[in-house]
């Protein structure tokens, strides 16, 4: 008795689980529906040095704006920091 507790445990539980497995049928991945792409990011040049490349990024849905340290090495953005909304203002 001792062994066939666990062993009825176990047969239970590869039942419960191949019924599940049957039961809840054949899924499938289905790819999304093509969406037109809303450009997110606006990068608007900071007036820095020539020798500094600095950027405003700004989000126009959420209203977020970032001071930006770009790095034309790798083409990517070093740093980012919080700016002032009136900093992103499009002029």
């Amino acid at each position: 008795m001792k062994i066939m507790k666990p062993v009825l445990w176990t047969v239970f539980g590869v039942l419960l689980g191949v019924s599940v497995r049957f039961s809840t049928g054949h899924v499938q991945a289905q790819e999304p529906a093509p969406q037109p792409v809303e450009k997110r990011l606006v990068v608007k040049p900071a007036t820095a040095p020539q020798w500094v490349r600095m950027y405003f990024v700004s989000d126009p849905k959420s209203g977020g704006c970032w001071l930006a340290s770009y790095t034309p090495n790798d083409s990517s953005f070093a740093s980012m920091a919080v700016a002032p909304p009136s900093a992103c203002v499009i002029q």
